[in-house]
């Protein structure tokens, strides 16, 4: 799915990785997988990072998410 603008605009909040500031949408499991490679790319704090992960593990409960954690 492309998500243009004015469809994000009209997800639901309980679609992102972050939903007070609606970053990182995951309407699909290829969005959720991009949400958490851009978050880890873009160095997020480590409690950000957790919870898009615990996020994306909720919503797609079959995604491979191990090899995506933040390195110490």
């Amino acid at each position: 799915m492309k998500l243009t603008n004015d469809l994000r605009q009209k997800l639901p909040v309980s679609d992102f990785g972050l939903p007070a500031e609606r970053k990182y949408p995951m309407p699909d499991k290829r969005h959720a997988a991009l949400a958490l490679a851009m978050a880890k790319l873009h160095h997020v704090p480590a409690g950000e990072l957790a919870a898009i992960r615990r996020k994306a593990k909720t919503l797609y409960p079959d995604m491979n998410i191990s090899g995506l954690r933040k390195k110490p």
